[in-house]
């Protein structure tokens, strides 16, 4: 069965750079998807990486072509679905695999705007009934997006790993008694 949320972004938002939005089921009756062009995109399972990761040849293979300027698309574009599978299954960066968890999804993409909102609709097959532990048992599905205005380095070449650092909750070097829950540019001095 398929599975699918519709995401609603007030244009204004966009001056932040970032927009990171955990999307809840949306009724988009009032829009009109078949006239929509859809594009088919390949995510996975991100696991336990961090941007710290990335960038350390010990960890990451490709650290040292990275730093030097390339982005994640341009080494591993096509391999999105090998790369989930090895997460997901603990074989790379996942100190805690979650059992029966697939390690990527094809999402049918489609986005809108009204001249005031955007609205962005993902789409794709369900887990099976029964079929794996959740990362959080309150929620059927859960959608993270970041949206970025090309002015934030690290989002372009990096997407999520540009704000997902190895001292943030649920990260292996969190700091005890506290919570960091995301990262500023602008506010940090040093990696």
């Amino acid at each position: 069965m398929p599975s699918s949320v519709v995401v609603l972004a007030r244009a204004g938002v966009w001056i932040a750079g970032f927009v990171c939005a955990v999307a809840s089921a949306v009724p988009a009756q009032a829009l009109d998807w078949t006239g929509v062009k859809e594009e088919d995109i390949v995510v996975f399972y991100p696991g336990q990486a961090s941007w710290e990761w990335a960038l350390t040849q010990d960890d990451h293979s490709g650290a040292k072509k990275f730093r030097e300027g390339k982005d994640c698309k341009a080494c591993h574009k096509g391999e999105e679905r090998e790369i989930g599978e090895k997460i997901v299954t603990g074989k790379k960066v996942e100190p805690a695999p979650l059992s029966g968890k697939p390690g990527s999804l094809t999402l049918a993409v489609q986005a809108a705007h009204d001249g005031n909102r955007l609205f962005v609709r993902l789409a794709w097959q369900g887990a099976k009934p029964g079929s794996g532990k959740k990362m959080d048992e309150r929620y059927a599905a859960r959608v993270t997006m970041m949206l970025d205005d090309g002015s934030v380095k690290e989002a372009t070449r990096a997407g999520c790993w540009g704000s997902c650092h190895d001292d943030a909750v649920g990260m292996a070097s969190v700091p005890a008694g506290r919570e960091i829950t995301k990262y500023l540019a602008a506010s940090r001095t040093k990696v």
